[in-house]
């Protein structure tokens, strides 16, 4: 997913889902984007739990912190 010109509206929990014939996994992170405005800090994003199925995703996504505007890469 590739967002070219976040906004605070996109903030929000991304999920990845990949299957094939041997199984299917799911894979998630949090994407924060502040205004220039505000100047909190973002909460604490939950810890993915481990999937022990195939296909996986190495690495995982990564959460992201961005100010309105920025790119967001998830990959």
């Amino acid at each position: 997913l590739d967002i070219t010109e976040t906004q605070p509206s996109d903030t929000g929990l991304y999920t990845a889902k990949a299957s094939n014939t041997f199984g299917e996994a799911t894979n998630f992170c949090r994407l924060t984007v502040s205004s220039p405005m505000r100047a909190a800090p973002p909460p604490t994003p939950p810890k993915p739990k481990p999937i022990s199925i195939a296909p996986s995703f190495v690495p995982p996504l990564s959460n992201q912190h961005l100010r309105e505007g920025q790119r967001a890469m998830l990959q």
